[in-house]
């Protein structure tokens, strides 16, 4: 999964599963790449997964997003 922000000059991404455990954080600029794999490098299973964006633009200005996702293997 990629994530492009355009215009973001700081941005975060954080993937939480059904339960609310935080399953991945990606740190970087207007484009990250998520490949479905946990903190310990193993895929996440199917499901549903949450996505939250945070971060700044070239303006200063702070940005917030969220999604839904879901991974079928």
């Amino acid at each position: 999964v990629t994530i492009e922000v355009k215009g973001a000059i700081s941005t975060q991404v954080e993937i939480f599963d059904v339960l609310g455990n935080l399953v991945r954080s990606l740190h970087g600029t207007a484009t990250l790449s998520w490949d479905g794999r946990d903190f310990a490098g193993s895929n996440v299973v199917s499901g549903v997964y949450f996505v939250r964006v945070t971060g700044m633009d070239e303006q200063g200005q702070p940005f917030r997003a969220s999604k839904q996702l879901v991974v079928q293997r």
